[in-house]
Protein backbone atom coordinates (compact mmCIF):
# COMPACT_ATOMS: atom_id res chain seq x y z
CA UNK A 1 0.00 0.00 0.00
CA UNK A 2 1.36 3.40 -0.99
CA UNK A 3 0.70 6.51 1.06
CA UNK A 4 0.21 9.92 -0.45
CA UNK A 5 2.79 12.49 0.47
CA UNK A 6 1.68 14.52 3.47
CA UNK A 7 1.55 18.28 2.89
CA UNK A 8 4.30 20.19 4.68
CA UNK A 9 4.28 23.59 6.30
CA UNK A 10 6.60 26.25 4.91
CA UNK A 11 10.17 25.23 5.80
CA UNK A 12 11.50 27.14 8.78
CA UNK A 13 8.03 28.12 9.99
CA UNK A 14 7.45 25.31 12.46
CA UNK A 15 4.30 26.34 14.29
CA UNK A 16 3.56 25.29 17.86
CA UNK A 17 0.24 23.52 18.29
CA UNK A 18 -1.31 22.62 21.63
CA UNK A 19 -3.74 19.68 21.55
CA UNK A 20 -6.18 19.03 24.39
CA UNK A 21 -7.99 15.68 24.26
CA UNK A 22 -8.90 13.14 26.94
CA UNK A 23 -8.35 10.10 24.70
CA UNK A 24 -4.69 8.96 24.88
CA UNK A 25 -4.94 7.12 21.56
CA UNK A 26 -6.30 10.22 19.85
CA UNK A 27 -3.56 12.37 21.39
CA UNK A 28 -0.89 10.06 19.97
CA UNK A 29 -2.63 10.01 16.59
CA UNK A 30 -2.78 13.82 16.57
CA UNK A 31 0.88 14.03 17.57
CA UNK A 32 1.96 11.81 14.68
CA UNK A 33 -0.20 13.69 12.19
CA UNK A 34 1.00 17.10 13.35
CA UNK A 35 4.65 16.12 13.31
CA UNK A 36 4.25 14.58 9.85
CA UNK A 37 2.94 17.96 8.65
CA UNK A 38 5.88 19.80 10.19
CA UNK A 39 4.17 21.21 13.27
CA UNK A 40 5.61 21.16 16.79
CA UNK A 41 2.94 19.35 18.82
CA UNK A 42 2.28 19.59 22.56
CA UNK A 43 -0.35 17.41 24.22
CA UNK A 44 -2.62 17.81 27.24
CA UNK A 45 -5.44 15.60 28.50
CA UNK A 46 -7.86 18.18 29.89
CA UNK A 47 -8.66 21.86 30.06
CA UNK A 48 -6.79 22.54 33.28
CA UNK A 49 -3.54 21.20 31.79
CA UNK A 50 -4.15 23.10 28.54
CA UNK A 51 -4.71 26.39 30.38
CA UNK A 52 -1.57 25.92 32.48
CA UNK A 53 0.56 25.00 29.46
CA UNK A 54 -0.88 27.87 27.38
CA UNK A 55 -0.26 30.44 30.14
CA UNK A 56 3.25 29.16 30.78
CA UNK A 57 4.21 29.27 27.10
CA UNK A 58 2.85 32.81 26.76
CA UNK A 59 4.65 33.95 29.92
CA UNK A 60 7.90 32.44 28.58
CA UNK A 61 7.56 34.42 25.36
CA UNK A 62 7.00 31.27 23.29
CA UNK A 63 3.22 31.20 22.81
CA UNK A 64 1.32 28.57 20.89
CA UNK A 65 0.33 29.46 17.37
CA UNK A 66 -2.82 27.33 17.43
CA UNK A 67 -4.74 25.33 20.05
CA UNK A 68 -6.98 22.35 19.25
CA UNK A 69 -9.59 21.77 21.95
CA UNK A 70 -11.72 18.67 22.35
CA UNK A 71 -15.20 19.83 23.28
CA UNK A 72 -16.23 16.70 25.16
CA UNK A 73 -14.16 15.54 28.10
CA UNK A 74 -15.63 12.37 29.58
CA UNK A 75 -15.48 10.85 33.06
CA UNK A 76 -15.09 14.26 34.72
CA UNK A 77 -11.38 14.33 33.89
CA UNK A 78 -11.40 18.09 33.70
CA UNK A 79 -13.07 20.90 31.85
CA UNK A 80 -13.92 20.63 28.16
CA UNK A 81 -13.10 22.77 25.17
CA UNK A 82 -15.71 25.49 25.56
CA UNK A 83 -14.81 26.21 29.19
CA UNK A 84 -11.13 26.04 28.34
CA UNK A 85 -11.64 28.51 25.51
CA UNK A 86 -13.15 31.06 27.91
CA UNK A 87 -10.02 30.90 30.06
CA UNK A 88 -7.67 31.06 27.07
CA UNK A 89 -9.47 34.18 25.81
CA UNK A 90 -8.92 35.77 29.24
CA UNK A 91 -5.20 35.01 28.97
CA UNK A 92 -4.90 36.05 25.33
CA UNK A 93 -7.86 37.62 23.49
CA UNK A 94 -6.09 36.83 20.20
CA UNK A 95 -5.81 33.08 20.82
CA UNK A 96 -6.26 31.00 17.67
CA UNK A 97 -8.21 27.89 18.65
CA UNK A 98 -9.92 25.08 16.76
CA UNK A 99 -12.89 23.19 18.21
CA UNK A 100 -12.79 19.42 17.82
CA UNK A 101 -15.48 16.83 18.50
CA UNK A 102 -16.69 13.41 17.48
CA UNK A 103 -20.20 14.84 17.47
CA UNK A 104 -20.54 16.51 14.08
CA UNK A 105 -23.85 18.02 15.22
CA UNK A 106 -22.32 19.66 18.31
CA UNK A 107 -23.53 23.31 18.39
CA UNK A 108 -19.98 24.60 18.76
CA UNK A 109 -18.79 22.69 15.68
CA UNK A 110 -21.71 24.06 13.68
CA UNK A 111 -21.15 27.70 14.75
CA UNK A 112 -17.56 27.80 16.02
CA UNK A 113 -17.06 31.56 15.53
CA UNK A 114 -19.90 32.29 17.95
CA UNK A 115 -17.86 30.56 20.68
CA UNK A 116 -14.57 32.33 19.88
CA UNK A 117 -12.99 29.57 17.80
CA UNK A 118 -11.39 30.22 14.41
CA UNK A 119 -12.12 26.75 13.03
CA UNK A 120 -13.75 23.38 13.61
CA UNK A 121 -12.35 19.89 13.15
CA UNK A 122 -14.93 17.11 13.35
CA UNK A 123 -13.54 13.69 14.29
CA UNK A 124 -12.38 11.53 12.76
CA UNK A 125 -10.32 13.73 10.50
CA UNK A 126 -7.58 13.14 7.98
CA UNK A 127 -4.13 14.67 7.76
CA UNK A 128 -5.43 16.77 4.88
CA UNK A 129 -8.35 18.05 7.03
CA UNK A 130 -5.97 18.87 9.89
CA UNK A 131 -3.50 20.67 7.68
CA UNK A 132 -6.27 22.67 5.95
CA UNK A 133 -7.85 23.83 9.22
CA UNK A 134 -4.51 24.74 10.79
CA UNK A 135 -3.42 26.63 7.66
CA UNK A 136 -6.58 28.74 7.88
CA UNK A 137 -6.22 29.27 11.62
Amino acid sequence: MKFKQIPKTIPGSKQKVLVMDDDPHFRMHALLMLEACGYEAHLTKNGHEAIDRFRSAKDDGQPFDVVILDLDIINLQGIGGEETMHSLLDIDPDVRAVASSGDIYHPTIADFKKFGFCGALPKPFTVKDLHRVLSRA
